[in-house]
């Protein structure tokens, strides 16, 4: 953010104009120094022909990158997946990942999004946002946290759905990744 420059949240409803924000909601915002970072987009819809968990792929070539690209990390715009690759084996590394999608065509069913680690789709593993019944056309989901990438590990963005296959995600959808951390670093330990 640059000076006198700020972030708020905001909700649209085009039909339903008596909702609630409830006292769960939440918003969270914090200056991470990085050592790079990946900001990818679709700009044209993507459309998934299976239920069940589908990888999203076809982001923008051009994704924005701060930082190095080239060493321990790799982005496949093709295949979308973030891949870590460190110079010296056994490396590690902590990253903070989002990503945000608008999935359409989805009326009556249920669907999940999620940043998966190796492509593993069980539902103990990743970063995942599970939803309810759609209820409308078209459904937002985001998913964000921080995932420890070791040597050869990449992840990238899937979408589940239980019984509609065709279903679509609109173009903005983004996905972003930053890398927070080496291996030398340490967790501060917290008490409850």
């Amino acid at each position: 953010l640059g000076v006198n420059e700020s972030i708020s949240v905001w909700v649209r409803s085009e039909k339903d104009l008596n909702y609630t924000v409830h006292s769960q909601s939440g918003f969270s915002c914090a200056l991470i120094a990085t050592k790079m970072a990946i900001s990818t987009a679709l700009s044209t819809t993507s459309v998934v022909s299976t239920s069940g968990w589908s990888e999203i792929n076809g982001w923008d070539e051009s994704a924005d990158v701060g930082g190095f690209v080239l060493g321990p990390v790799q982005f496949d715009s093709i295949t979308g997946r973030f891949s870590y690759q460190p110079l010296l084996p056994g490396k590690s590394a902590l990253f903070f990942t989002s990503a945000q999608l608008t999935l359409g065509s989805l009326l009556g069913s249920s669907f999940a999004a999620g940043v998966m680690l190796n492509g593993d789709c069980d539902f103990e593993t990743g970063l995942k946002v599970r939803s309810a019944r759609a209820s409308s056309q078209a459904s937002g989901s985001s998913v964000s946290g921080l995932l420890y990438l070791t040597d050869g590990d990449f992840i990238s963005v899937w979408v589940y759905s239980n019984r509609v296959a065709n279903f679509t995600i609109m173009p903005g959808a983004r996905f972003f990744v930053v890398h927070v951390a080496d291996s030398d670093w340490s967790v501060p330990s917290f008490a409850a």
